[in-house]
């Protein structure tokens, strides 16, 4: 039997509205407002479906976390620091944040994190069905990829996405490029946890990383390399691995069909040290521009969001109540929740390390 919990409210606030039943019309609903439909892809103790916004008839897609696969503790802790960065990222190519809660079933702790859905295909399903991309269509994905990387890698402190690939680019309803799969916090500093005295446990997709990577030691340039072999994904249709390497640089012309112009740009994109890459998304989003011939119109600019400090939109944020958790032994002492709200809601926790958000997700099929 379903039935949601509830702790108790402050003084004042008003009871929620009661929640229809768990089922509607054989979907399941989750907290009596988001109902369930097909999965999109599935992690390690996460399932992502694709669902409707009952309150607002828009679709979303909704992580569902199983508690009891959860076996660090502290990965409670993580989730609620993707919550908040995902809460702070404010693009237009960005899928956008709705909320994160905690939701009991069938005796069964399970947590939410629901995003915006983005209508599109991404990259690698265009490319298993055939279609071939033409070398402006190419630079111009490049691009548009570009200018979301320049956002992030411009925050303080800058967000690196640790997995570009043409899975994670969606080609939204306008034919614009979306970077989605922002679940990275989580996944990253999960692995830090757990690899504490140990060798760096690899996180992102194998060909598209670069070596640095490979050594747990991610930059700016980390995801322009990324993007990179992107490019030369869809110059070729052949993954990484399929693609001779002399000396850690790829052979690119008996695969990828370019102009020379185009095939400078991205060899120095792959180029196996970050620094002789391009210094910024900014240089190659130039470079990129230059060889269309004319500027690419930007999407609209967003205000600099900033993820240190973020007082009110954090406490707005404040999740999991930990009664809600079975308990399980904690290896560190936790923050004290926040004051608790009609649905449960999980309190931020300050990054431990200031310096660098990095993010890679739960993997979404396409």
């Amino acid at each position: 039997m379903h039935q949601k919990e509830r702790p108790s409210r402050p003084a004042g606030e008003a009871t929620p509205s009661p929640a229809r039943g768990p089922e509607a019309g054989g979907r399941r609903v989750v907290a009596g407002r988001y109902e369930l439909h097909e999965v999109l892809g599935e992690g390690g103790f996460a399932v992502s479906h694709r669902a409707l916004d009952r309150r607002t008839g828009q679709a979303c897609v909704v992580k569902e976390v199983l508690y009891r696969k959860i076996e660090d503790p502290k990965v409670l802790d993580l989730l609620e620091r993707e919550a908040r960065v995902l809460a702070h990222l404010s693009h237009p190519r960005i899928p956008r944040f709705v909320e994160y809660f905690a939701e009991r079933l069938d005796g069964e702790t399970r947590l939410y994190l629901v995003q915006e859905y983005v209508a599109g295909r991404s990259l690698a399903q265009w490319a298993r069905d055939g279609r071939h991309f033409d070398e402006r269509e190419v630079i111009r994905i490049g691009l548009q990829v570009g200018r979301i990387l320049e956002h992030l890698h411009g925050l303080r402190p800058p967000i690196i996405h640790r997995d570009v690939k043409p899975g994670n680019v969606v080609l939204g309803a306008d034919g614009e490029a979306w970077l989605v799969d922002f679940g990275a916090v989580r996944d990253r500093i999960l692995h830090e946890i757990r690899t504490e005295g140990e060798a760096a446990t690899i996180v992102g997709t194998y060909g598209y990383m670069p070596f640095e990577q490979f050594q747990g030691r991610a930059l700016p340039a980390s995801d322009i390399y990324a993007l990179g072999m992107t490019l030369v994904f869809l110059l070729s249709h052949k993954e990484p691995h399929e693609i001779e390497a002399v000396s850690g640089r790829f052979e690119l012309e008996p695969h990828a069909r370019a102009s020379p112009g185009l095939l400078r740009v991205v060899r120095r994109m792959i180029e196996p040290k970050p620094e002789d890459r391009h210094a910024s998304a900014t240089e190659l989003c130039a470079e990129l521009e230059a060889l269309l011939g004319a500027p690419e119109r930007r999407a609209p600019r967003p205000r600099r969001q900033w993820l240190a400090g973020a007082g009110l939109a954090a406490a707005a944020l404040g999740m999991v109540v930990w009664s809600l958790v079975p308990s399980k032994p904690r290896s560190a002492p936790t923050q004290p929740s926040a004051q608790p709200r009609p649905r449960e809601v999980i309190s931020a926790v300050p990054a431990r390390r200031p310096h660098v958000q990095v993010l890679y997700g739960l993997s979404i099929k396409g």
